[in-house]
């Protein structure tokens, strides 16, 4: 039984949230492991319409994958920041399509240099463009910088 126990999944998860009713709405029965009693403020019916939402947030996210996805699925893949365990950034290119991705995965504000010659400063630029950018130019070396576990993806 102890080999069973450490090699089961049910300590690292619990029924899926989906509403505040009995159970979450998990099931109408009795669930074989309890639902976590913040499941009247945190579940999927609260999430769906809240724009600020994590639900709200993969949604575009997939959407912009579905829209993009000549470039983001099947684009040729470059590793950008080998050496920065802070970020993981990446290009990837199919056709004329371009996307770069930029992501902090610390709890700290991070300043990332645009590698020269990296192709990735007019596709950034042109993205600040139509965002309104601020009056923001970035060139090769500039340095961008991020919140923390911020994401920044650009595609052109």
């Amino acid at each position: 039984m102890k080999a069973l126990h450490l090699k089961a999944r049910d300590h690292a998860r619990t029924p899926v949230q989906w509403d505040s009713t009995p159970h979450a709405g998990f099931t109408t029965g009795t669930p074989w492991m309890r639902v976590n009693d913040d499941y009247p403020w945190w579940n999927a019916a609260l999430q769906v319409p809240d724009e600020q939402s994590v639900f709200s947030y993969w949604r575009k996210i997939l959407q912009l994958r579905k829209q993009h996805k000549d470039v983001l699925i099947y684009g040729d893949f470059e590793m950008l920041a080998r050496e920065d365990a802070r970020v993981i950034a990446y290009r990837r290119k199919n056709g004329e399509e371009h996307a770069f991705v930029l992501v902090n995965f610390t709890n700290e504000a991070v300043e990332w240099g645009i590698p020269r010659d990296s192709g990735v400063a007019e596709l950034v630029h042109e993205r600040y463009r139509k965002l309104g950018g601020h009056g923001t130019v970035l060139r090769e070396g500039d340095v961008v910088s991020l919140r923390p576990f911020e994401a920044m993806m650009f595609i052109k």
